[in-house]
């Protein structure tokens, strides 16, 4: 039989599967290795001049090798001889007995043989990778042309497809971490901040294909309850770190106490109410920040004084007193997101990606520029974009096949709602705190795109990380070095598994989200820079 076997990495649109980028492999993957070895060995194999080259111009042993080419005349030591044409091949084949024909590359030769349709058998390795990189493809076969029969999918009559799945993981993640760090390190503006001294670099984007896992670091173990939380939160429209603190999620105490003080300080004094009338209320001073915190677990509330020069104190407390709930953080995110002057914007962008998915205004804005005074600190994270593709009929059929939908043709497939569509996010950050929130932020997003996704029915693509001043403390940078002496490849992404049964946005809870597949090398203890 002639046997056509190559390994593929995931599927890029109008190109094909990736096999290979600058003369040679497109990856390292031992498994794949093996099974190719075990395969065609005591077989015959044929190959073009460019995989002669890739594989260092030497014989694969225990094989009997031939290369293809029109070029070549005099057939190089250990290898069995040079054919000219395909009709070379099928004559090799016709004069071999016992033994397979295996071709085994480059693209050219792939092409050839199919067109020619001499083909008896493909063997495709689906690699999990992907090869941003890649320069060589292996040309997607005519789904459209396989027919099914009991013996499994043919390409025609005579050629059956067999695929197989050894799963190389592919976390770039780690690593482009690691380049922004050293990028700070090494090319950093020192500058003086509220906060501390920071090395500080502007303008930088990263990408991150959701498909491949959560981007989440490996390199330190990641808070990932708290960005679960915080989210839940921000959807909740809420502004208040109660929610937060109930759930042991402490990420906003210090801004919160910090605005606290803020306020005092402002306002001079703080009246206590009580529920007692006005005028018999009576002033004190901050609080510590452990009072702070079961203040904002008793839900306590006061009013801060807004005039001390006023000679009186009002009988209408609006005039000169605002009324202040412990742990409120002034209109942030959650306002901004669900309840900009009465729009509701989560909502919004969800009803245009499904109504209008190509719509260019699917835009989520933070930055109210008439309430930035008024909140505990203006949002790092200030807009997000979405933006959506057409799926091809491949593409879709492998969503088909990892969620157990057995339909092929397009009828088929929207018969199961098989997502059409696939959703990417840009979000922008003006100021980002590289050592501790930036891996938050990446999480916190992707998770956001595969909730939004799920209830457009539509498949989750690229993550794209836009930050303006992306900044490293210097009490971080030793840690931070430490942390760049692990290796970012050593473990594989995580998976994110929401429950498919939510399908509206504010129907999400805690426990429909789920990280599934985390491991990571230790924590990395960090100081929250908040100007305390």
């Amino acid at each position: 039989m002639i046997k056509i076997i190559v390994a593929v990495g995931n599927y890029v649109p109008e190109k094909g599967f990736p096999i290979g980028k600058n003369g040679g492999m497109a990856w390292d993957f031992p498994e794949d290795l093996k099974w190719f070895r075990k395969t065609t060995e005591h077989n015959i194999v044929v190959m073009g001049r460019n995989t002669y080259k890739a594989i260092g111009e030497k014989p694969l042993p225990n094989r009997d090798n031939y290369i293809v080419s029109n070029s070549m005349t005099e057939t190089p030591e250990g290898f069995s001889g040079i054919l000219h044409s395909i009709d070379d091949i099928v004559k090799l084949h016709e004069n071999t007995v016992f033994y397979d024909v295996y071709v085994i590359g480059g693209a050219e030769l792939y092409k050839s043989v199919i067109d020619a349709d001499i083909v008896d058998e493909v063997l495709i390795d689906f690699i999990d990778v992907e090869v941003p990189d890649a320069d060589t493809f292996f040309q997607p076969l005519d789904l459209n042309k396989w027919k099914m029969d009991e013996d499994g999918i043919r390409l025609s009559d005579k050629c059956t497809v067999n695929t197989f799945k050894h799963v190389k993981f592919f976390n770039d993640v780690d690593e482009q971490y690691f380049n922004l760090v050293q990028d700070i390190i090494k090319n950093g503006e020192t500058k003086e901040t509220r906060a501390g001294i920071t090395r500080s670099v502007f303008g930088r984007q990263l990408r991150f294909n959701l498909k491949n896992g959560l981007p989440l670091l490996t390199t330190k173990k990641v808070y990932t309850n708290g960005i679960i939380h915080e989210l839940i939160w921000f959807l909740k429209g809420d502004t208040n770190i109660k929610y937060l603190v109930d759930n042991n999620v402490h990420i906003w105490d210090d801004d919160a106490y910090r605005y606290y003080l803020e306020l005092v300080e402002k306002n001079n004094e703080v009246l206590k109410c009580d529920d007692a009338p006005l005028l018999n209320a009576h002033y004190f001073g901050p609080i510590t920040k452990e009072e702070f915190l079961k203040a904002v677990i008793e839900e306590k509330d006061c009013w801060l004084y807004l005039d001390r020069l006023a000679g009186y104190i009002s009988y209408y407390p609006n005039n000169y007193y605002i009324h202040y709930k412990f742990g409120d953080l002034g209109p942030v995110y959650g306002e901004q997101w669900r309840n900009w002057y009465g729009v509701d914007q989560i909502k919004k962008v969800i009803e245009i990606l499904r109504t209008n998915p190509d719509d260019r205004r699917m835009v989520v804005s933070a930055w109210n520029v008439k309430e930035l005074d008024k909140m505990a600190l203006p949002p790092c994270h200030y807009s997000f974009q979405f933006y959506t593709k057409k799926m091809d009929i491949l593409e879709r059929r492998n969503w088909a096949d990892e969620h157990n939908f057995d339909c092929w043709d397009e009828k088929s497939l929207d018969k199961n709602n098989v997502p059409s569509r696939k959703l990417s996010c840009m979000f922008h950050i003006r100021s980002n705190d590289v050592g501790c929130g930036t891996s938050f932020n990446w999480v916190s997003y992707a998770i956001l795109t595969h909730m939004v996704a799920q209830c457009c029915n539509m498949e989750v693509d690229e993550l794209i990380y836009d930050v303006g001043d992306a900044h490293i403390y210097e009490n971080h940078i030793e840690q931070l070095h430490e942390q760049l002496k692990r290796n970012p490849h050593k473990y594989a992404l995580p998976k994110l598994e929401l429950n498919p049964n939510v399908k509206e946005i504010d129907d999400f809870r805690p426990y429909d989200i789920k990280i599934v597949g985390y491991k990571s090398y230790p924590a990395i203890k960090l100081p929250l820079n908040v100007g305390l």
